[in-house]
């Protein structure tokens, strides 16, 4: 299966690439913090069992 969700097309919406390249990131430094934030719990759980 093939993933096209980061393929720019001309004349088609871009949709949140377009945003982040005019350079609104909040939301992928949100998405970051969010992951990381889950991976770091997960190794605590896990250091505890």
């Amino acid at each position: 299966m093939r993933d096209d969700t980061c393929s720019a097309r001309p004349g088609q919406a871009g949709g949140a690439l377009d945003t982040v390249m005019d350079g609104a990131l909040q939301a992928v430094i949100d998405s970051c913090i969010t992951a990381d934030e889950e991976a770091r719990l997960a190794a605590l759980a896990g250091d505890e069992g």
